[in-house]
């Protein structure tokens, strides 16, 4: 029987969405008559080929006992739901990231529920991040997996317009506080803000943040600074707030960056 469901599943997800790969653990997708695509009883796996490959879909919702992951293998998973995304109590949706790649989602219409966005960060690099996602609580209470204190792990915020002692222009110890040891963090203070960009290294092991919230799907606002006197004046960090990728430069992407 599971034979025949997913053989039944794979003819169905090739007609809209372009024959993508499907892994599933008894899940199994439902169209109703409301061009809905419901995820239910188990956990599910999407592969698409490549951006210019996207899988497709009207509206998904995923089920109370279900999950969704976009994998993040070589050929990263490129969601786009034209319309509503609900992911109901119980329910998971999860753009995965590896040292491979990372998937992508897009979302139309109105989303509802959170969705987990992963960021795959390999230890004693400088990594720039951003919150995708509308996430709520401060830094302490998102299980970031951070160790403070000289020579361990490092987590900024970059402030063009901050004077400290009379320099214009720094970065923000979030972890460790302006004495840099840790006694004065700004952890529990602090949360990710709409399209601030962050700095941050893990340095002994390589970590895969996890962060959850609401998906964005109108663009987001955030003000950006230019300080006379600035050590590098009108230079600003800003994030990607969305669960989809950019491609930055043509080896990513040859005609969007």
């Amino acid at each position: 029987m599971k034979k025949f469901m997913l053989i039944t599943l794979l003819v169905a997800w090739g007609i809209l969405s372009f024959a993508q790969g499907i892994y599933n653990d008894g899940a199994h997708i439902v169209s109703t008559s409301d061009s809905y695509w419901v995820v239910d009883n188990g956990s599910f796996t999407l592969t698409s080929t490549s951006a210019s490959n996207l899988a497709q879909m009207d509206n998904l919702v995923i089920m109370g006992d279900a999950s969704l992951v976009l994998d993040a293998s070589a050929a990263s998973s490129h969601l786009t739901v034209s319309g509503d995304l609900t992911v109901n109590s119980g329910g998971s949706l999860t753009v995965e990231s590896t040292a491979n790649g990372t998937g992508s989602l897009i979302v139309g219409g109105t989303p509802s529920g959170n969705v987990t966005v992963e960021r795959y960060l390999t230890a004693d690099k400088w990594h720039y991040i951003s919150g995708q996602t509308n996430i709520s609580g401060n830094f302490s209470t998102l299980s970031m997996g951070l160790s403070g204190g000289a020579g361990n792990d490092q987590f900024y915020r970059w402030e063009e317009n901050y004077n400290y002692g009379g320099n214009i222009g720094n970065w923000v110890d979030i972890l460790n506080g302006e004495d840099g040891t840790g006694t004065n963090s700004l952890m529990d203070d602090e949360g990710f803000e709409d399209c601030k960009g962050y700095a941050i290294t893990y340095k002994l092991t390589s970590e895969t943040l996890s962060l959850s919230g609401v998906p964005y799907v109108a663009n987001q606002n955030i003000t950006i600074t230019k300080t006379t006197g600035s050590n590098h004046e009108g230079s600003n960090l800003v994030g990607n707030p969305f669960c989809s990728t950019i491609a930055i430069n043509d080896d990513a992407d040859a005609s969007n960056n």
